[in-house]
């Protein structure tokens, strides 16, 4: 009887631990998107999307002195690559899946990228540092995705 007892206790004690993987597993996967969802409404805020055009609509022979000429302007440029290189360090530490950062923000992320990599060098240049290394790591290979991805459309 007691070798039953013991047996009924193993795999009750096994289901357990499988009940708790799932549960775990589930409760990742719901976090995960929760956090891009998050991180999606953040994007699309109007400021963040008025300092993408600002970034868009630079002369690059305004970098180095955009912020003394439009202080506001640099401002939001700034906070739009802030949070971007926020959402790419998510994406590079895998808390939100690549796939659907480039599927959902990939065209966005390849042009603000090649607007965005001169601004941070002439930024570097101004103030000794290059800021955003998450979004220096994530902004090729979005550029990249988006290249591919044109080209197969």
């Amino acid at each position: 009887m007691s070798d039953i007892t013991g047996a009924i206790a193993l795999v009750i004690s096994i289901a357990a631990f499988g009940f708790t993987l799932l549960s775990f597993a589930l409760q990742r996967a719901k976090d995960r998107r929760d956090l891009f969802l998050s991180m999606h409404r953040a994007l699309i805020e109007p400021d963040l999307q008025e300092g993408r055009r600002r970034l868009n609509a630079l002369d690059e022979s305004r970098l180095g002195s955009i912020q003394d000429d439009d202080l506001d302007g640099y401002q939001q440029i700034n906070r739009s690559l802030a949070m971007f290189d926020i959402f790419a360090m998510y994406v590079n530490r895998r808390y939100i899946s690549e796939e659907l950062a480039l599927e959902e923000w990939g065209d966005v992320l390849a042009r603000t990228w090649t607007k965005a990599e001169p601004f941070i060098e002439a930024r570097g240049e101004r103030f000794g540092h290059r800021p955003w290394p998450h979004l220096r790591a994530f902004g090729p290979r979005a550029a990249a995705w988006a290249a591919k991805h044109r080209a197969t459309a």
